[in-house]
């Protein structure tokens, strides 16, 4: 293990550098009750036990980026899906600024030409109704072999290194939290929307056809159901539909 800084536009945070680990999260939450001050950050090369949501596998082979953020936060329960949105919006943004065309699959996998290019899984602690601290674990696949419905940046050489790719990142998170809290979930819903690969897709929903139409404030999906001329909207958590793609 080492312990960098990583060097961000207006500031620095430290990054704690391992070649294997089970889990980024796993690591980080406990360099937290170690009494690590955030944000701070943890990388590794691979791990052995990577988890997306659902607690689906993550093949982190060598090659990719896995990588944990943890930041201070002051959400209340009621909007738990927000730190989902706003880092997939993030880091969406960062990476389409630098020519990679880069949407988002509800609430936060990240895609690439119809494909999974990564994936974000966000922990939290809370106290009284507010979650206090976030954790933030992605992983991007760079230049490791991927699944054949999933891609990586291999094609995309403005990303030249994984060590670009995790300071993008990082940058693309603390550009979402930023941005949320000083101006709120309201002034980031059109961009991730514009973002959105869902829209209009069609789901079933309990037996009955839908058609996504959009996200609201708490960050659930809306689907308009129909059936035999009739119609009604309804949202969505996660878990509730399958968007498909893999």
């Amino acid at each position: 293990m080492q312990l960098k800084k990583i060097e961000l536009a207006r500031s620095s945070i430290p990054l704690y550098d391992y070649s294997t680990l089970a889990s980024t999260n796993g690591t980080l939450h406990s360099l937290i009750l170690e009494g690590c001050k955030l944000p701070v950050a943890v990388i590794a090369q691979e791990q052995s036990a990577g988890r997306g949501q659902w607690g689906r596998v993550w093949e982190s082979r060598p090659g990719g980026l896995y990588l944990s953020l943890g930041l201070e936060s002051n959400f209340q329960l009621e909007k738990a899906l927000h730190p989902s949105l706003i880092s997939g919006w993030g880091v969406t943004e960062v990476l389409n600024r630098e020519g990679i065309p880069v949407r988002l699959k509800w609430p936060n996998d990240l895609l690439l030409e119809g494909r999974k290019l990564g994936g974000i899984k966000i922990e939290t602690r809370s106290s009284g109704g507010i979650i206090t601290q976030i954790v933030i674990g992605i992983g991007i696949n760079w230049r490791n072999e991927v699944p054949a419905r999933a891609i990586n940046l291999k094609q995309y050489p403005a990303i030249a290194s994984i060590e670009q790719l995790a300071k993008l990142t990082i940058e693309g998170l603390l550009l979402g939290d930023e941005r949320y809290r000083n101006e709120g979930i309201e002034a980031i819903l059109p961009s991730y929307l514009n973002y959105l690969d869902s829209i209009g897709k069609t789901v079933t929903v309990n037996g009955l056809s839908g058609q996504v139409v959009g996200i609201n404030s708490k960050g659930e999906l809306r689907v308009v159901l129909s059936s035999k001329g009739a119609y009604c909207e309804i949202s969505c958590i996660p878990g509730m539909i399958s968007l498909g793609y893999y």
